[in-house]
């Protein structure tokens, strides 16, 4: 058994569902500081590991957006936390492993831990998906799998070990652009009609320009119409850029301060038909979220 084939072993034996080899030339178009030989000069190959988000993570985002926002917390845990760092844990012991081989590594964070003020991380995991051959973008902008959709998280290693990459996703597409993904987004922060064009490889992907300062309004559920309590209005005047953003963070509601550990939002990924069914329209709803009474 070779390097790969151990570490893919050793990454399926640890809980994670998918597992791709990506060869650092696909990254040549990630914006400079955030490529695999920006992170590790010596570096060959980049790995990449996702966990499917389990359905009941799903259902609570969905009880949330029906008015039982408490619903949010379980997703923001179980569906977003939780499996960050687990995963982060799994990549560790592969860079572990890959040390005692002979081959230097970089670990960057699964989801905490980046440029806020770019509002970017360390390197894209969704692009790194795709750039594994697990996935291919939709509308939506995220890493799209055959049987999942976009309710996967992801976590990279780069290594310096010449893996043998995985060829890139070349099955039938995935998103329809039946752009319910804008229809659904709470702010309004993804284009109907405008586009990205990225190139990775001999291929070209083409997926939906997001506003990011907007978008992120609703991922720390400050805007109207997400999980959040400060409800603003009209972000999409009044947010434009991250200083908006910010200046708009430091008027959120205190109690929701306390709440907001992770993505408040998730619309885009919960909603996508794409994938097992397992949201969406089948999705099952409580008959009544009016509240009757309180619990002291």
């Amino acid at each position: 058994m070779n390097l790969k084939e151990d570490l893919r072993k050793m990454a399926l034996d640890n809980g994670m569902d998918y597992f791709g080899v990506g060869s650092v030339d696909r990254w040549a178009n990630a914006p400079v500081g955030h490529r695999p030989n920006d992170l590790l000069p010596e570096a060959k190959s980049v790995i990449v590991m996702g966990v499917r988000v389990p359905e009941g993570c799903t259902q609570s985002n969905h009880r949330a957006y029906e008015g039982m926002r408490h619903g949010i917390f379980t997703y923001m845990l179980f569906g977003y936390n939780l499996i960050n760092s687990y995963m982060e844990d799994v990549a560790l012991k592969l860079a572990e492993y890959l040390n005692e081989a002979g081959s230097k590594v970089f670990l960057p964070p699964s989801s905490v831990g980046r440029d806020e003020y770019l509002m970017r991380g360390v390197i894209s995991n969704r692009h790194s998906a795709v750039c594994a051959g697990l996935a291919e973008f939709g509308w939506n902008g995220l890493a799209l799998t055959p049987d999942a959709g976009p309710r996967v998280r992801w976590v990279v290693i780069v290594t310096e070990a010449e893996l043998e990459a995985d060829p890139l996703y070349s099955g039938p597409p995935l998103c329809k652009k039946c752009k319910k993904c804008v229809k659904e987004c709470p702010t309004e922060a993804l284009s109907e009609t405008e586009s990205v064009d990225l190139n990775i490889s001999d291929r070209t992907y083409i997926y939906g320009k997001l506003i990011k300062p907007i978008c992120r309004s609703g991922v720390t559920g400050l805007a109207a119409g997400t999980a959040g309590r400060l409800q603003a209005q009209n972000v999409q005047q009044t947010v434009t850029k991250v200083e908006d953003w910010f200046k708009l963070a430091k008027s959120d509601n205190r109690w929701n301060r306390l709440e907001r550990v992770a993505a408040m939002c998730g619309r885009c990924m919960i909603l996508c038909p794409v994938g097992r069914n397992q949201i969406g329209e089948n999705a099952s709803a409580p008959t009544d979220l009016t509240q009757t009474k309180s619990f002291a």
